[in-house]
């Protein structure tokens, strides 16, 4: 219990480092602490090779995903990475690959409840989204009803297919 609670202690630091540093102008910040969870998260736990396959998987399938939305306008990044507007910036990398160790971890009591897993994605993808927003991280592009009622949308679908994913790639917990 005491992993899982450090687990999610460490998301959350990371996201608000992620968050805090992007609307700062420090887009250096969030992944430098991603790279410090990443490191601890390894060396932590027991089949390091699938740990390092879901992180991979997870952190191309969420980068993929964020750029794709920055690019039909869901999102507007302050600073894309490679200067390209639409592509997610390596924060956000940072939080996706931060967040694949969570999968098996702090959320992992989410992961055979696909339903659960789709409501608590719709609900808490977009308010994390919204929230970065809000401190200036990113803007969610307008109509901002609409926007996040797709972010709903693939959330909904994405959190349960992350914990296919999950189980799909094997290894020890």
């Amino acid at each position: 219990m005491l992993n899982k609670a450090a687990n999610f202690l460490v998301f959350q630091i990371t996201w608000w480092a992620s968050v805090l540093g992007a609307a700062s102008s420090i887009q250096w910040l969030g992944p430098a602490v991603a790279v410090v969870a990443l490191s601890l998260h390894v060396f932590l736990v027991p089949d390091r090779v699938a740990a390092l396959r879901l992180i991979a998987l997870v952190g191309f399938l969420g980068y993929i995903t964020d750029s794709a939305l920055g690019l039909v306008g869901v999102f507007e990044f302050r600073e894309g990475f490679l200067d390209v507007r639409w592509l997610a910036p390596l924060w956000l990398l940072g939080l996706w690959l931060v967040l694949a160790t969570t999968l098996r971890s702090s959320l992992e009591w989410l992961s055979d409840h696909s339903r659960l897993a789709a409501m608590s994605g719709g609900v808490a993808g977009p308010l994390s989204y919204y929230a970065g927003d809000r401190l200036g991280a990113l803007r969610i592009g307008e109509p901002l009803a609409q926007k996040l009622i797709i972010l709903t949308l693939v959330w909904s679908l994405l959190l349960p297919m992350l914990f296919a994913c999950s189980r799909g790639v094997r290894g020890n917990r």
